[in-house]
């Protein structure tokens, strides 16, 4: 294999397997502390005002240590604000699902060096599954639950769904019968929380399903034996499956809009157009200096001009109005110091 197939093959991986595992349950619990945060933002900033007042109380103890107890008050209190949003919200209990099957999705990546390839999120028309893999001992359907509890141990596995999984299993093996022919689909449940570290597969499950703690998922997969699939079959069902995807990602787009993105991806854009704010606003001070009135408005004019243009380019919107934030605001500045000098000899 070259080098070139090689990375095609990992970014095949990373765009299907890697960064799909646990985005249903990632974007739902984002849009439930989206929707908690946009009915109770009064409430929100009320709390944050209220931290920011009461933080003059660090007036009162030791200057010595004033400047730490300062940054642990109102990291304390963020992070409890934080806390509030994430419980009130009901979004906790997704995101730890989206957190177990990203460990499910790691735990898999074993089967990529035996030849197999994984899919996370595989959307049809009943349901979502969590995990698909094809490969040399044929179609493995895996579903992945989260547990806060060992409730469901034993002979507690009734809060278990089963007919979802069959029915999804039974749906995949006759979508890539025929690229994949009788070849075997596994069902299995992977079960995180408390209940991962046991030492053995649960009792009390279905004959025609396997439930597993995390712990030991790893270990079952490396037991599957080969069931006589070839490579080509693998890849020609791949390719059925990769286009079909794509497709159903721009359908649920469309239909749903975009994912919700992340407190951290949004700080990081922020971050960014402000600092691309403060490369205009010095781009358009060093202007003044270099080529001062009147070609200094000419200048302006082109560094703008600059901003609109990129602000027609979606990825660079942002940036864009950072740019033009900064050097508009310069030139604003400027601007002013006229007026008042207008002002001051009149």
């Amino acid at each position: 294999m070259t080098v070139r197939e090689r990375l095609v093959n990992w970014n095949r991986h990373r765009r299907f397997s890697t960064q799909r595992a646990g985005k249903w349950s990632e974007s739902e619990g984002r849009r439930r502390r989206e929707d908690y945060i946009q009915h109770n933002w009064k409430t929100l900033v009320f709390e944050v005002l209220a931290v920011v007042a009461s933080s003059a109380l660090v007036l009162l103890v030791p200057r010595w240590c004033r400047q730490f107890v300062g940054g642990a008050w109102i990291a304390s209190f963020g992070w409890l604000i934080w806390l509030q949003i994430v419980v009130q919200s009901g979004s906790a209990t997704r995101d730890m699902g989206a957190l177990a099957e990203q460990w499910t999705a790691h735990e898999m990546y074993i089967l990529r060096r035996r030849g197999w390839r994984i899919m996370n999120h595989l959307s049809f028309a009943e349901g979502d599954i969590d995990h698909v893999a094809i490969g040399p001992g044929g179609i493995l359907v895996v579903e992945t639950k989260w547990r806060s509890d060992e409730l469901g141990l034993g002979e507690k596995l009734q809060w278990l769904d089963f007919s979802g999984l069959r029915q999804n299993a039974r749906e995949v093996r006759l979508w890539l019968k025929e690229h994949l022919g009788d070849a075997p689909a596994r069902q299995v449940v992977v079960l995180w929380g408390p209940v991962a570290r046991r030492n053995e597969v649960l009792e009390h499950a279905p004959d025609d399903i396997t439930v597993i703690p995390g712990r030991l998922f790893a270990a079952w997969l490396k037991s599957i034996p080969a069931t006589g699939v070839t490579p080509d079959q693998v890849a020609s069902a791949w390719d059925k499956m990769e286009p079909y995807v794509t497709t159903h990602d721009r359908w649920e787009i469309e239909k749903f809009g975009p994912e919700p993105r992340s407190i951290g991806s949004r700080l990081f854009e922020t971050a960014l157009a402000v600092l691309t704010g403060l490369v205009g606003f010095t781009a358009s001070a060093f202007s003044l200096r270099w080529v001062h009135v009147p070609w200094f408005w000419a200048v302006v004019a082109v560094l703008v001009g600059v901003g609109i243009v990129a602000r027609r380019v979606s990825r660079l919107r942002l940036l864009a109005v950072g740019w033009l934030a900064g050097t508009s605001f310069f030139a604003l500045v400027i601007v002013g110091a006229y007026a008042y000098e207008a002002l001051r000899r009149l």
